[in-house]
């Protein structure tokens, strides 16, 4: 018989709703493997930072590996210090990407806001910020 394969997703980030330029702000992000099967081996988790309505991708402002395994049904949280860039203003995401390194296990899920973010090649999920 096969193994279910893992299915690892974003569930929540969470950021400050406003920030100074320049300054570190803290990023929480829970994964979970939603799949019936183990995620083994390590994965990165990408924080990327977006300015809402720009087409591009975004940012890449932090990559953190996680070792696993994740067992199905399980998930982990994790924290993050990120810097903003200085002299921009206005609205911005910061999206999570895990599994950023490994195609057989990318899958998309986002969270809900009044603006959909970019879209992701890998699971992934967004939380607004403003400054």
């Amino acid at each position: 018989a096969l193994t279910p394969p893992p299915d690892l997703a974003v569930q929540t980030i969470v950021v400050p709703g406003t920030a100074p330029e320049g300054s570190a702000i803290s990023v929480t992000w829970t994964v979970a493997n939603q799949g019936g099967g183990v995620a083994p081996g390590a994965w990165v988790d990408t924080v990327l930072l977006h300015k809402i309505g720009d087409p591009n991708p975004g940012t890449v402002v932090g990559s953190y590996t996680h070792v696993g395994p994740l067992i199905a049904g399980q998930s982990y949280t994790r924290t993050e210090q990120i810097t903003l860039p200085l002299h921009v203003a206005g609205g911005f995401e910061i999206l999570v990407v895990t599994d950023a390194t490994t195609p057989s296990m990318k899958v998309q899920a986002r969270t809900t806001t009044a603006v959909p973010p970019p879209p992701c090649s890998s699971a992934c999920c967004h939380a607004r910020i403003w400054w």
